[in-house]
């Protein structure tokens, strides 16, 4: 899969419209981000990675479930 100038709402639609996940992303999380890459089109957990790694954001997958939030949001409240 590419991704050329992606959104978070770009990556969502394709994670919702082409695999069936049922995703959430936190009202915190910037949407001003644009990601590219090649990724394995067999390999969700790739995408997931890279997008958490690059945006320092905290992703959770259950069966087709994932949830999507800021790293460090999580971190003001403790």
């Amino acid at each position: 899969m590419l991704l050329e100038d992606a959104s978070i709402q770009d990556v969502v639609r394709l994670l919702e419209q082409n695999y069936g996940y049922e995703v959430e992303v936190d009202k915190n999380v910037s949407t001003e981000n644009h990601f590219n890459g090649i990724f394995p089109s067999d390999n969700v957990d790739v995408l997931l990675t890279a997008l958490s790694k690059v945006y320092d954001l905290d992703i959770k997958r259950v069966n087709k479930n994932i949830i999507i939030h800021n790293r460090f949001h999580d971190h003001e409240k403790s």
